[in-house]
Order: C-alpha cells, then sequence, then structure tokens
C-alpha cells in the first residue's frame, strides 16, 4: 500500500511538472479520430459530444443510434469541434457497417457534409 501511494504521488508530481511546463496532455486533432470506435473517441476527447448517426446518408439504412448504448458499437466517420466552441460533433454508423471503404471515403472528408455544426477551420 505503502509503495502504491509513492508511485501515486510520483505521477502527481511528474503530471504537476508537465502541467507547469506547458507540457499538458493534449487531445488529438478531431479528424485524427475518424476510423475510430465512438468509445475510442469519446476516451481521447472527452466531450461533451452532439452525436449524429449519417447511416441513411452513408449506407442507406435507417439511423439507428441508440444514445449511448454500446459506445464500441458505433464508428466515427465525421469528427471536429462544435462550431459554438463547446465540445465535440461526431457523426456515426454502426461499426459493423464502417467497411475499409467508407473509413477511406471518411478520412478523405467524404460525409463532412452530413455533419452540421463544426468549427469553420
Amino acid at each position: 500500500m505503502a509503495r502504491a501511494q509513492r508511485l501515486y504521488g510520483a505521477a502527481l508530481v511528474v503530471l504537476a511538472a508537465l502541467v507547469t511546463a506547458g507540457c499538458a496532455p493534449t487531445t488529438p486533432p478531431p479528424g485524427q479520430l475518424v476510423g475510430k470506435d465512438l468509445e475510442q473517441t469519446q476516451d481521447s476527447l472527452g466531450g461533451p459530444f452532439i452525436i449524429i448517426d449519417i447511416t441513411p446518408n452513408v449506407i442507406d439504412q435507417p439511423a439507428a443510434y441508440n444514445d449511448g448504448k454500446d459506445p464500441a458499437g458505433w464508428s466515427v466517420l465525421v469528427a471536429c469541434a462544435s462550431d459554438s466552441g463547446e465540445g465535440y460533433v461526431v457523426g456515426v454508423i454502426p461499426k459493423a457497417s464502417a467497411t475499409t471503404s467508407i473509413i477511406r471515403s471518411a478520412k478523405a472528408g467524404d460525409y463532412d457534409s452530413y455533419v452540421a455544426g463544426c468549427a469553420k477551420s
């Protein structure tokens, strides 16, 4: 127990030093998370999120996003900072439908127009 407390204390000191030095851990640019699952994206970015099911536009199937149930079951095809300046907007489809071709198209920005509310770069 004492060793765990010392390790925890050392980790806090290192984190404080990084923050003080301006090296605080930063979130990746949202666009780098295209192709990841929603759970990974939420863990990386922290939120808050507006999540839009773009399934009807991408694979011509009905939208079925389930309000956060099973985030690992959804693939992110669009990810951007919200134009409100607070949080992120992501466009998702079921992970089972996210083929290599669809992910490649998403990384090229082919589905960006299906998601409103992204900050302009």
